[in-house]
């Protein structure tokens, strides 16, 4: 990483890319970093960043760079030292597995003690928290109601000790257990091997591990839980799911089970679902980040990041990205609600059992769908997935084609969600069928994979039912101007071309972003030398071409100018021409 502690004698700078004159530091001798992208310098002290942090920079971005190269790489933090000889898996470490040096703390933990932003998040008394508020507020943040105040919830959760969910729900029963240094599934634990896992004393574990994705809505557990009255009422998926369609999602009940110093790195719940999360016992500990445009983009770069593991998502926002999350202590009895979309990370500081569930609204409309495309961007396992989503969406046309609700309540984000939803449902439509978007061919494998999605009676009428539902969800404000693509007509599919394949880099040419419809997408490496930004499948907005030899993505930008092909040239990348 190119760091400087004194200015270069043959320059005279007076100020940095980030500061003037007058405001630049004072000592001659303050230190410098440079942009890897740009080549840009900045005073460390205008970055935000600390001296010491400059020594872990891999390959610094600033924060226009960041916006279409990625944020800022580090090296892994160094191993903590303790009372504790933790054996270390050198046989992963030669791999480039760093979190194998760690068996009991994600390599993250230690940012934990770092400046976080104020927590502001609303303190609800349990009556307060209701359907009402939420379409008046539009559950624009997480909301706390505190042990003392959930009174009014009208909500009922046993104090559940983990051995007592292990011999409710079944000692035998297969759970997923997730390791917390490597983030990874752990095989082959039930439910009684978990419960005599978490009963062992800190001191005598030899890794500390997670549960956080035990659905128990269909077991005996479930016949003594009652999710809060709001969430019940705000439950898109109990409003819009047809008895013919048969249950619903498996998605409502969550038994959550931690022991002390697990840490699950960020996220967003699946479908940018909202959550309603309930400390049974324990503590717990959240960082939040805001589901702006702007995070969301980062979100899905980091994700698609292969340096994700190393790389701590609040530095991707900007070099003081702690200070853009908000840090929120649960205690025992507390009871909190995650809206839609937000990115956030845990902490369990002492051993803890929760019980909660994600549900879909009617508020969140347009977050939901957009988290839904990052999901298969991001290429998410479909497990990871909110089940049986698109059906949701269409049973949801339906159902307000049929009941055709108020949609006033509040400030109308429902209103304003179902015509989001209604486009998006056309859009989807019309690529079943194989009409071009933009310009852009729709593969044979994504029209089956949209088609697929549709449930088998409205497949023939998909389009159509799409239109009249944003005809009538217009006619609720008719002084507004007619969405335009209403005003299109009816367009027979594209004809198809023999082959389909990526396009080659022939000249300089900008990937498709358009997200793939099939589950079994294809994979590519992006791989810039230049720059260094890499990444499976990462495409950050970019004009990018491909090698011809290594097949590898690269930034058109990046290359010099003498390098770009013309029309109908092969490109070569610098890697593989110094291979002649």
């Amino acid at each position: 990483m190119d760091h400087k502690r004194v200015k270069r004698e043959d320059e005279n700078w007076d100020h940095c890319a980030a500061c003037t004159a007058d405001t630049a530091p004072k000592d001659p001798d303050a230190p410098w970093i440079q942009c890897s992208p740009c080549h840009s310098w900045f005073h460390v002290q205008c970055v935000d960043l600390l001296d010491r942090d400059i020594t872990r920079i891999k390959s610094y971005h600033c924060d226009k760079c960041a916006e279409t190269r990625g944020p800022t790489t580090y090296h892994p933090p160094p191993r903590e030292s303790g009372r504790r000889r933790e054996k270390i898996d050198y046989a992963a470490l030669n791999m480039g597995d760093t979190s194998a040096a760690h068996t009991h703390q994600h390599a993250h933990t230690p940012y934990l003690t770092r400046t976080f932003a104020p927590d502001h998040f609303p303190r609800l008394h349990g009556h307060e928290l209701t359907s009402e508020y939420a379409h008046s507020a539009g559950l624009k943040t997480p909301v706390v109601v505190p042990a003392e105040w959930n009174e009014g919830l009208d909500m009922m959760v046993p104090k559940l000790t983990v051995r007592q969910v292990a011999e409710t729900v079944g000692e035998d029963v297969p759970v997923e257990v997730m390791d917390v240094p490597t983030q990874s599934s752990s095989p082959g634990w039930t439910l009684g091997s978990w419960a005599d896992y978490y009963e062992t004393p800190a001191t005598e574990r030899d890794r500390v591990r997670n549960v956080i994705s035990l659905e128990i809505s269909q077991s005996e557990l479930a016949k003594d839980i009652v999710r809060p009255k709001f969430v019940r009422d705000l439950d898109w998926v109990n409003m819009v799911w047809p008895s013919s369609a048969g249950p619903v999602p498996e998605v409502q009940l969550y038994c959550l089970m931690s022991v002390s110093n697990a840490f699950t790195d960020f996220h967003v719940d699946f479908a940018a679902s909202s959550v309603w999360y309930h400390v049974v016992r324990g503590t717990k500990t959240f960082l939040f980040v805001p589901p702006t445009p702007a995070n969301l983009r980062k979100y899905e770069l980091w994700c698609l990041s292969s340096d994700q593991k190393k790389t701590w998502y609040p530095y991707t926002l900007s070099s003081s990205g702690s200070t853009q999350c908000v840090k929120v202590e649960l205690q025992e009895g507390d009871t909190m609600c995650i809206p839609s979309g937000w990115i956030h990370a845990v902490y369990t500081p002492t051993d803890s059992l929760v019980i909660g569930g994600n549900f879909l609204t009617p508020i969140n409309i347009p977050t939901q769908l957009e988290l839904a495309r990052i999901e298969v961007r991001t290429k998410v396992p479909k497990k990871f997935r909110f089940p049986r989503f698109q059906e949701v969406l269409w049973f949801a046309a339906e159902y307000y084609l049929r009941e055709k609700p108020a949609l006033g309540k509040g400030k109308g984000y429902e209103r304003m969600g179902v015509e989001v939803l209604a486009e998006y449902l056309w859009v989807r439509a019309r690529k079943a069928r194989g009409v071009m978007e933009k310009g852009k061919e729709v593969s044979e494998k994504d029209q089956k994979g949209i088609r697929e999605s549709i449930p088998g009676r409205l497949r023939d009428k998909a389009e159509g039912l799409a239109r009249e539902l944003g005809e009538w969800v217009h006619s609720l404000t008719p002084d507004e101007p007619l969405p335009e693509w209403l005003t299109i007509e009816e367009e027979a599919p594209a004809k198809k071309r023999k082959t389909e394949t990526r396009p080659q880099a022939k000249k300089p040419v900008k990937k498709d972003d358009t997200e793939s419809e099939s589950e079994e997408q294809d994979t590519w490496m992006f791989d810039c030398p230049a720059c260094g930004t890499k990444g499976e499948n990462l495409d950050d907005g970019s004009a990018m071409i491909m090698c011809e030899r290594c097949q590898c993505w690269m930034h058109v930008d990046c290359l010099p100018k003498e390098k770009v092909p013309g029309e109908g040239d092969d490109f070569i990348c610098s890697r593989c021409g110094e291979e002649r």
